[in-house]
């Protein structure tokens, strides 16, 4: 009863709200949901709260389909997104239930999952109206079924310098060491010659040594890194950092772990300028190097 008149008094809906998702019966029936079903889907999000968003505005591109479990077709319900990978909702880890690759990397959420199967479609709980789970023609499954994952939220998992989605070249989640056609996004050497491989150009990089395999994949073909740190001397000398000292800034974090993990900059130890030196920010406190306030608040 609560729902109901909370429903009334916010929506001005002179309709029942009969099973309390914050739709009137009248929206839910030309919506085509389950009146009786606060949930039509089974995805876990109340209808009301599919239809509004989570900001409670139509058409500001937040809003779930109701008769939908997986909006974005990328395996992953639409609850699970909204929760994140930890389950819990507010913690920064949360995926968009309506784009099938949240971080934007060339590959789909649920494929970096490891998904080799979408969401199952099904009837609502009353009324048993139909609902949607994946669309298996869009769905891009895990090939190896999650045997190799990369990061939902990262874009370059490895922190190479080269998106996942550009090193898994035919974007089917599985890594093959024998395929000469991409070098491997869950590692940042793939050929293991000390030279990461966004250094050396990945899978569509130079053969420098001619010898018909590509220096991202060729371990006898590394530039030169005379301070070890993961930067070869001539990106250090592009970015302005210097090749011979690993932390040069010395602010505790690598020169390569600034340029290519954490975006910061190598040559200023408090890179947002908010009075906490990048390793802290990065190590101690989980914040953002980038930005003096990382919550906004």
């Amino acid at each position: 009863m609560g729902w109901t008149l909370w429903t009334i008094l916010a929506w001005g809906a002179p309709i029942l709200d009969q099973d309390g998702d914050l739709l009137s019966d009248r929206m839910e029936e030309e919506l085509g949901c389950d009146p009786s079903d606060p949930d039509t889907d089974d995805d876990g999000i109340r209808d009301g709260v599919e239809v509004y968003g989570l900001d409670w505005r139509l058409d500001t591109g937040d809003e779930t389909d109701p008769l939908d479990a997986d909006t974005d077709d990328d395996g992953i319900d639409d609850q699970s997104e909204l929760r994140g990978m930890d389950g819990r909702a507010g913690t920064l880890d949360e995926l968009d239930p309506t784009q099938p690759d949240s971080d934007d990397d060339g590959l789909w959420d649920g494929l970096e999952a490891g998904l080799c199967e979408g969401v199952s479609g099904g009837v609502s709980d009353v009324e048993k109206i139909a609902y949607q789970g994946t669309d298996m023609t869009r769905f891009r499954p895990d090939a190896d079924c999650g045997i190799t994952q990369t990061l939902l939220l990262q874009s370059d998992s490895d922190f190479d310098g080269l998106p996942d989605g550009v090193e898994d070249a035919n974007a089917d989640g599985a890594y093959n060491e024998a395929d000469e056609s991409e070098t491997d996004p869950s590692n940042p050497d793939s050929d293991g010659d000390g030279a990461v491989d966004g250094a050396e150009g990945g899978h569509l990089g130079p053969d420098t040594d001619d010898d018909g395999v590509c220096d991202a994949l060729d371990p006898d073909s590394a530039p030169t890194d005379s301070d070890g740190d993961g930067l070869s001397d001539e990106e250090e000398i592009t970015v302005g950092s210097d090749p011979l000292v690993v932390d040069t800034d010395g602010d505790g974090l690598s020169d390569s772990e600034e340029v290519r993990r954490y975006l910061s900059d190598p040559l200023d130890i408090d890179t947002d300028g908010d009075t906490l030196v990048d390793h802290d920010e990065a190590l101690v406190h989980g914040t953002d190097l980038r930005l003096s306030d990382t919550d906004g608040d």
